[in-house]
């Protein structure tokens, strides 16, 4: 396993984060951590003096934004699965083996563990989670909810493991978008459209400090690109409830940039119609009253094919 960690301006918490890392994962499973500091002033690497040997550092000296930082290091990994991880997080012993197991079980399945809340200056888990899935509305906002099984339509995308085979196969992340926003909705959509699943591991806790402010600093216009491309690519003829949602997104649509191969992407993974996962996750859709009254599953299945 590699897992890879991210961050910026993290060096509070991240010498903490190793540690637990390292102390409460078993060597055997842990072939790597690396590290993507991107662009933090000053460079965060000083503060892992005492596990050079176990750390591998990618710098980047201008930031890239989370959705690329990601990327480098999820590219350089040489485990056969990847763990992304927060700079501030605390994983509890025997945490790796229900990553392993779902893994290994299908390649194509994502995993996600319960997020019980970290305390940032004691580093004790305060024990509470504030959720274990998502969803998105119709404006690309999205939060948690919980409804007892163990399928996740929408993850957070900060804590999460995948194969290092189903990561390339499945399309890493969209390269063109943005900085941060909405790569988790795009991601998880498209793991599910396209033959993947990402499921919850109950017995498996990464605590984590939830912070009132984001390091990096996003602008409206980076959220919209990045969520204009997941319409456009992903939602079909469904896309149009997102700028009914939110008109100002209209003003944005010319600078979305190419997605080309992002469609091209789809067909070449035989990804099944964005009416195919609403059918999938009707339940919390209706649970939302995000579907018309009248919506239904009458189609056939040639209605799921994308055109």
């Amino acid at each position: 396993m590699s897992v890879v960690l991210v961050g910026r301006n993290e060096h509070k918490y991240l010498y903490r984060t190793v540690d637990s890392i390292i102390r409460n994962t078993p060597s055997r499973r842990l072939k790597e951590i690396i590290l993507v500091d991107d662009g933090s002033i000053p460079p965060m690497e000083p503060l892992l003096a005492d596990y050079r040997d176990k750390v591998r550092l990618i710098r980047h000296e201008q930031s890239q934004g989370l959705i690329r930082a990601r990327m480098a290091g999820a590219n350089a990994a040489v485990g056969d699965m990847v763990m992304f991880l927060d700079c501030h997080v605390k994983p509890e012993p025997g945490w790796e083996r229900a990553m392993f197991k779902n893994t290994n079980e299908n390649y194509k399945r994502l995993v996600v563990p319960l997020i019980p809340k970290l305390d940032g200056d004691t580093w004790e888990v305060l024990g509470d989670e504030p959720g274990v899935k998502m969803m998105f509305d119709w404006g690309l906002q999205f939060d948690w909810f919980e409804d007892g099984n163990d399928e996740v339509p929408v993850m957070s995308g900060g804590l999460y493991a995948i194969t290092k085979k189903w990561w390339h196969e499945s399309g890493e992340y969209d390269y063109n978008m943005l900085l941060y926003g909405a790569e988790n909705i795009e991601q998880s959509v498209r793991v599910w459209m396209c033959g993947g699943e990402i499921v919850v591991a109950r017995n498996s806790r990464v605590a984590h400090l939830f912070r009132p402010k984001f390091p990096y600093k996003v602008n409206d216009t980076t959220v919209y690109v990045n969520k204009i491309r997941t319409v456009e690519v992903w939602f079909d003829e469904w896309k149009d409830r997102y700028y009914q949602t939110d008109e100002h997104a209209y003003k944005v649509l010319g600078g979305m940039g190419d997605v080309t191969k992002r469609k091209a992407l789809r067909q070449e993974l035989n990804c099944k119609s964005f009416n195919w996962f609403l059918d999938r996750f009707q339940d919390v859709f209706k649970s939302r009253n995000l579907l018309p009254m009248d919506y239904n599953t009458s189609r056939s299945l040639e209605a799921y094919a994308y055109e």
